[in-house]
């Protein structure tokens, strides 16, 4: 209890005296962590490269087809190497703008991986084909017309161009498998954090 004495008389009135404030304590607890933050700007601008390369690949296998058979056109490898490379470019790209969703990332890789596979293949029938059509062009001297001879002419820059589509997409896959590996690898250790504050002492006006 303090007292104050003015013009004779005693003030009675309590004051609480200055309690110096403490720090605050933040103790750490297990709990459910939030998905880490990626590299979705990144993921975004793969996946719309994907989605115009597949669309790409498609059109020049619609093109090769109708203009030079039987060649490694009847593959296909256009039509289902664009399909895996828009989808995977669907998935990253949602991916990319949601940022929060794990199933998507997971998804993105998991395809990614399947995706390179492909490209790996339209690579081997991309070389298959130059091949071809490197031994045709040895038997240029026959003269005349030979269809199969023009075919495999025609084929030669189709060939090029997916090998290159191929070798190209293959780095960009590589990039997007390893930016979704982050989240799944390099995850935080989960908690969370609560606070309270510890008082130096207790204070009882009316004990006072």
């Amino acid at each position: 209890m303090m007292y104050a004495q003015s013009n004779g008389m005693v003030d009675h009135s309590w004051r609480a005296p200055l309690v110096p404030s403490q720090p605050c304590y933040t103790q750490q607890r297990a709990g459910a962590p939030p998905i880490p933050n990626w590299a979705g700007s990144a993921a975004k601008a793969i996946g719309i490269l994907f989605i115009i390369f597949g669309t790409i690949s498609i059109i020049m296998n619609i093109v090769w087809l109708s203009i030079a058979l039987p060649t490694v056109s009847v593959t296909g490898i256009g039509f289902w190497s664009g399909t895996f490379l828009i989808t995977t470019g669907i998935l990253a790209t949602i991916a990319g703008v949601k940022r929060n969703s794990m199933a998507l990332i997971v998804a993105t890789l998991v395809l990614s991986v399947i995706t390179m596979i492909s490209d790996l293949v339209v690579i081997g029938f991309g070389a298959f084909q130059t091949i071809e059509s490197e031994d045709a062009d040895a038997c240029s001297w026959c003269g005349g017309y030979d269809p199969y001879y023009y075919a495999q002419m025609v084929s030669l820059p189709f060939a090029a161009a997916f090998i290159g589509i191929g070798v190209f997409t293959f780095a960009l896959l590589l990039t997007i498998s390893i930016i979704s590996c982050r989240p799944l690898c390099c995850k935080p250790s989960p908690a969370h954090s609560y606070s309270y504050n510890v008082p130096t002492g207790t204070m009882n006006p009316a004990g006072q």
